[in-house]
């Protein structure tokens, strides 16, 4: 219960002695002026724990209550011994170092398997990239000279012109055997000129449009007269009731006179 007037009281704390002034409602549950004291004057119970025998150095060790079904090795680098092997028991062994011939000055050294046997140094492998060897364009066949960490990389073309013009078609990586439904004609130049030419809207809902239509639904006529421009949702409409788009794009081309 509070005091009238907000009058406090003295009371002592238990761990250092300090005198401090508390609410009288807070008498009966008082102890420690501070969680320093509190942690350090209450009560610890102790922490009982058991011993394990490691199963790969076969130390005693010991451990929390906690751990008494999970515990099973002494240290991190016990466990990892015994579950990948050390050295040649290893799981990722790969033969350990061997006798390697630096690539830019000729000297002999131990270097571990992978691409750090290469070169001997640091400084080595820095002079090497940033030597320039002559190489030919895969695309427009012209002479060119290239940085040697490029060369190594694979870089085959003078420039990113060369290099879009060779990854089109059967070249991309992303190629997947291409639509054997259209014609060569119908790529991507074609498209654009389609779209360009109808200013990127949709001839039906007359909003932004990405998506060549082959008016009388026939791929192998890809001509301008025969192909129009509309959006995604337009474009999936005239899947339906082909009769009727036909019409409709007919009189659309006839009205602007491109046929």
């Amino acid at each position: 219960m509070r005091s009238p007037n907000g009058q406090r009281i003295k009371a002592v704390c238990r761990y250092c002695g300090k005198e401090v002034s508390i609410h009288p409602y807070r008498v009966a549950e008082f102890r420690y002026c501070s969680r320093s004291c509190s942690s350090k004057g209450s009560p610890k119970k102790p922490i009982t724990r058991n011993t394990r025998i490691c199963e790969q150095c076969e130390k005693e060790f010991e451990i929390v209550k906690s751990r008494n079904n999970t515990a099973r090795f002494c240290s991190g680098s016990c466990r990892s011994i015994y579950t990948m092997g050390k050295g040649v028991t290893s799981i990722f062994w790969k033969g350990g170092r061997k006798d390697c011939k630096c690539e830019h000055c000729g000297i002999s050294f131990l270097g571990y398997p992978g691409n750090s046997n290469r070169f001997c140094s640091r400084a080595c492998h820095d002079v090497h990239r940033q030597k320039r060897v002559n190489t030919t364009c895969n695309f427009c066949g012209k002479s060119f000279e290239l940085k040697q960490s490029h060369f190594d990389r694979g870089s085959k073309f003078c420039g990113n012109e060369c290099s879009h013009a060779f990854m089109r078609g059967e070249n991309s990586p992303h190629w997947r055997g291409g639509d054997k439904e259209y014609p060569k004609s119908f790529n991507k130049d074609f498209k654009h000129m389609i779209r360009a030419r109808d200013n990127y809207t949709c001839a039906v809902c007359k909003e932004y449009g990405n998506v060549v239509h082959h008016i009388n639904y026939m791929k192998n006529d890809t001509v301008p007269e025969n192909c129009i421009t509309l959006c995604v949702g337009c474009h999936a409409k005239t899947n339906s009731n082909r009769k009727y788009w036909l019409e409709y794009f007919i009189s659309i081309v006839c009205g602007e006179n491109r046929i």
